[in-house]
């Protein structure tokens, strides 16, 4: 029997949730605990959106009935779009969850940095969820929102945790999106996260599975990916298994297949997700990381940059006279919309520490290629 059942990215939109096959259903009935991700808020009449950058998302007005019917218990609200609808849909899908199911958001401080206790096979487990810094982070008293995985309340939950419980498991919904490798500041802080007292370390938030690693003996799995997020054609997930002994934890990864109509596990899982962490040992792996940072720069980050700052985006190798003459257009039908845009897009890449630190690395290579130019 499976004790604890890890899923991905979860959200139930406009797409009809798909079917879960025999293989996963069975494991999903055998495990004591299921947690997801459950990626935004559910609908409600005192819904208000919430300042920012990129999409609002909602859940489905049954979606937490169909998450139990599938089998999950536990619910993870460490996300950046679970301030989608504001503090009344926060509260009303918190209300909705229940108190003990859901963890890593609330209306304070106290309830959004506080674990969840479980206990299993004779072992008391203290579970927790953060997120890394993008729009309803809390990272200040007086405001709701999710606990923010760099806040030292985080530091301290996990350190008070483990002082405790007998383990400690912690979720983070942190990374590049779309990119199968983590970014090495990641796998610091993950590793930081052990030294501080966990024993197992998972994360979400790529929309694609990444690989593994073993630090001081504990593992740290670096995105779950998608169980199933509607309208999204695209990315991967996976399940990861725990077995709880007296020993501590035993984790086995089950990839999922990407089929749209059925959600079932991939007979040739494991040898995926094997040759996904052998990519983190690879010698090439801060290359391809620099190289996936500079593709960024000049597709994503420099036009946002530019189009925050001058109110366009000029990037000639992303932008096209289309889209420079809608934005123009926009500019001069509602320039103060346009300006509230560009500063949320702009105060967006400044803050999430992915995208920072994406932009750091894909700077510094340019400039070390412009010093050895020069000479």
């Amino acid at each position: 029997m499976t004790d604890l059942l890890f899923l991905g990215d979860l959200r139930f939109g406009e797409a009809a949730a798909p079917v879960i096959g025999p293989g996963l259903s069975q494991r999903l009935r055998d495990a004591q605990l299921v947690c997801c991700n459950f990626e935004a808020p559910l609908p409600c009449d005192t819904a208000s959106r919430l300042p920012k950058a990129g999409p609002h998302l909602e859940q489905t007005a049954d979606a937490v009935a169909m998450a139990r019917s599938w089998g999950i218990t536990h619910f993870s609200l460490a996300n950046n779009h679970i301030m989608d609808g504001g503090s009344g849909a926060l509260k009303f899908t918190l209300d909705a969850i229940g108190d003990t199911a859901g963890m890593g958001a609330g209306l304070d401080m106290e309830s959004a940095y506080q674990p969840r206790i479980i206990r299993i096979n004779g072992q008391q487990i203290a579970l927790m969820a953060v997120a890394e810094a993008q729009f309803g982070a809390m990272t200040e008293p007086g405001f709701p929102g999710y606990a923010w995985v760099g806040h030292p309340l985080t530091r301290d939950m996990v350190r008070r945790s483990a002082e405790q419980y007998d383990l400690v498991i912690v979720q983070v919904h942190a990374g590049l999106e779309m990119v199968e490798l983590p970014l090495p500041e990641w796998r610091s802080t993950y590793r930081e996260l052990i030294d501080l007292g966990a024993d197992l370390v998972l994360a979400h938030h790529p929309h694609v599975v990444q690989g593994m690693e073993r630090y001081r003996d504990k593992e740290i799995f670096f995105s779950l990916g998608n169980f199933w997020m509607s309208g999204m054609s695209t990315g991967s997930g996976a399940v990861l298994s725990v077995e709880v002994t007296d020993g501590g934890l035993t984790s086995t990864p089950l990839m999922l297949n990407n089929n749209d109509d059925t959600r079932d596990i991939d007979d040739d899982s494991l040898n995926e997700f094997e040759q996904l962490s052998r990519k983190l040992s690879d010698p090439g792996y801060l290359e391809e990381i620099d190289n996936i940072c500079l593709v960024l720069w000049e597709e994503v980050y420099a036009p946002y940059y530019q189009r925050a700052l001058m109110g366009t985006g000029l990037a000639p190798s992303s932008q096209t006279f289309l889209k420079l003459l809608r934005r123009l257009v926009a500019y001069f039908r509602r320039p103060t919309k346009v300006y509230d845009e560009n500063r949320l897009l702009l105060l967006h890449n400044l803050s999430i520490e992915s995208h920072r630190w994406a932009v750091e690395r894909a700077l510094r290579v340019l400039e070390t290629q412009a010093s050895i130019n020069s000479r």
